[in-house]
């Protein structure tokens, strides 16, 4: 079991969305050009995804580059990859490298509104499929992603919705929701999230629809963007496919550095 983020020739690339933390410009826009290049690399103590750890109890340095083109005042394009090691079974191998795309609309009449339309595409170089030659269930998968978030000036909330047809390990449609809030309390930022996940074939992909939880605290020192954790899930101990706390009751610290 695996999804997202991925380690790609780090002191090259450096996620998400998924992430998650807005970046620093490299190369910030100049007079005659709407185009910008910005970048982060990070270190977590286990990588976690939707509620799932992805390096089965061991730390993972990831990163993430982007090329931004901002059309106008309310419409910016970015591409980029996302890279992490993992280590969630030999299904997945030992790196996940995620290619994505997305817009950030902002109506002009509703400026606290953020609107971001995208997809991802995760992949795991070097995997190798479960079954047989002839039923071999693939790893990677695509999804078409929507997500939105109004800032209220005391709180913002975020919603966001991802579709895949054909979810990691070939297990059909697979659905996504997520609803988060994010609190500002000077020099630190409380969040809670709550997402849920539904799968068509629970059997494939070796688990059941199941929801997943993160309350976290973030604070910037130093330049560094630091994130304590709290992770959990619906899954209990006889779902887990055997290995403890793969799913559940898990506290994680995260730094990351934008470029």
């Amino acid at each position: 079991m695996n999804v997202k983020k991925h380690l790609f020739a780090l002191g090259l690339v450096a996620v998400m969305a998924s992430p998650a933390m807005a970046a620093d410009d490299i190369l910030p826009p100049s007079a005659d050009s709407a185009f910008s290049l910005t970048g982060n690399v990070g270190l977590t103590s286990e990588y976690f995804f939707r509620g799932f750890s992805q390096t089965n109890d061991s730390p993972a340095i990831q990163g993430g580059l982007n090329v931004n083109f901002k059309a106008t005042d309310w419409l910016t394009a970015t591409a980029g990859v996302w890279a992490s090691n993992v280590d969630a079974g030999t299904a997945n191998g030992t790196m996940e490298l995620d290619y994505v795309g997305s817009l950030a609309i902002v109506p002009p009449m509703l400026p606290d509104l953020t609107i971001n339309p995208g997809f991802t595409y995760y992949s795991y170089p070097g995997s190798n499929n479960v079954g047989t030659v002839a039923t071999a269930n693939e790893p990677d998968f695509f999804e078409y992603q929507l997500g939105a978030t109004y800032n209220f000036g005391l709180f913002t909330l975020g919603g966001f919705y991802a579709y895949s047809p054909d979810f990691n390990l070939n297990s059909g449609d697979g659905h996504y929701t997520q609803a988060k809030i994010v609190v500002p309390l000077g020099y630190v930022d409380l969040s809670g999230s709550w997402g849920r996940q539904r799968i068509e074939k629970n059997g494939t992909w070796g688990g059941p629809d199941y929801t997943d939880y993160k309350v976290a605290a973030a604070a910037k020192v130093w330049g560094l963007d630091l994130e304590l954790a709290w992770i959990d899930t619906s899954v209990n101990a006889a779902q887990q496919r055997g290995t403890p706390n793969f799913a559940d009751n898990q506290v994680v610290f995260t730094v990351v550095k934008n470029f």
